[in-house]
């Protein structure tokens, strides 16, 4: 996709004076890729770590809380330390800012692999049951009345559950982790439009990504963790049209839509 040609912002103007002027031309190095590729091997040790944490911690052993931690740590600060460096080429920091946003989706997937264990979860599934067995959109749900009155997700989920024979919660789980790629996808991709800068879209994934909703609260089986990626694309969208291009309309209407 393209990027504009306008002339960023005055803060990210001193920004990049500051530490040396614009994002240099790739060098035609072999090795310039290996502090990326070390930061998502990391945040694939920073999985597995998680992953024995939960491990340790359902067996009650102390070194539970280190072990997760660490995790956090080694999927976090490799990545968030490329993605600030001035010399980092920009498709690397858009493959960076997608494996921390999945990364600590899989954080989260790992708590409960089996099963959804969050109380707007329950609500959810409860609506996706009723879908699938009355066959009727808008049911009432007991648990969150409103739930019932927005059953994008559950539509979504239960038709990929059909057609690739997975369960409900397998399936639910695959939705919100696509949800959460086209999040990364489009904040990243926002930014940089708003700012002119690959880096100051970077910086600005990972200060969102550090909110203390990130991690579980926007991971849940929830309306919200498929409708702000969508909202995030339209505006992003919309942006673009702005540009003047009629292509980009129909794009917009569809993806409008289904938020």
């Amino acid at each position: 996709m393209s990027v504009t040609t306008e002339l960023p912002p005055v803060a990210v103007q001193h920004l990049d004076r500051a530490v040396g002027g614009a994002e240099p031309s790739p060098v035609s190095n072999p090795f310039r890729c290996l502090p990326s590729v070390f930061a998502g091997v990391s945040s694939c040790v920073g999985v597995l770590s998680v992953a024995g944490a939960d491990i340790r911690s359902r067996a009650s052993a102390p070194d539970a809380y280190g072990l997760f931690w660490l995790g956090l740590a080694l999927i976090f600060l490799p990545a968030a330390w490329q993605l600030c460096r001035r010399n980092t080429p920009r498709n690397e920091r858009l493959v960076l800012v997608v494996v921390v946003g999945l990364s600590l989706y899989f954080v989260k997937c790992l708590y409960s692999p089996t099963a959804f264990v969050f109380h707007d979860e329950f609500a959810h599934l409860r609506t996706v049951i009723n879908l699938q067995n009355t066959g009727q959109l808008f049911g009432f749900n007991p648990e969150i009345r409103v739930a019932g009155d927005y059953p994008g997700l559950a539509l979504v989920t239960l038709t990929l559950a059909k057609v690739s024979g997975l369960s409900l919660v397998t399936s639910g789980m695959v939705i919100i982790g696509a949800g959460r790629l086209v999040l990364m996808l489009a904040l990243f991709l926002l930014l940089e439009r708003l700012t002119g800068s690959a880096r100051a879209a970077g910086i600005g994934c990972l200060i969102y990504a550090g909110n203390a909703n990130f991690l579980y609260w926007s991971a849940q089986f929830a309306y919200e963790s498929l409708a702000l990626p969508l909202a995030l694309a339209v505006a992003y969208l919309v942006l673009r049209r702005s540009d003047g291009s009629k292509r980009e309309l129909i794009p917009v209407v569809l993806v409008a839509a289904m938020v």
